[in-house]
């Protein structure tokens, strides 16, 4: 990942805290900073029908100078 960060999808009501704490104790790794924002779901029109696709909460975790997380190394 660049520069340290790495990106997760996470449940609607979590907070930063909750996603750090969860981070650290689920990879062994420190945290140093989360960034999460609410990503809208996308209009999809089928024909004359239109929807909206499902809103999600995307967090964005920045980890420790030299630290990586290796189980997610390489699977993009």
């Amino acid at each position: 990942m660049d520069r340290g960060v790495y990106t997760f999808w996470v449940a609607p009501s979590a907070t930063k805290t909750q996603i750090k704490n969860a981070v650290q104790q689920a990879f062994g790794v420190t945290v140093v900073k989360v960034t999460a924002f609410n990503a809208l779901g996308k209009m999809k029109r089928t024909g004359k029908y239109e929807g909206r696709r499902v809103s999600r909460k995307k967090a964005m975790v920045k980890l420790a100078e030299g630290q990586t997380i290796d189980a997610l190394v390489g699977t993009a």
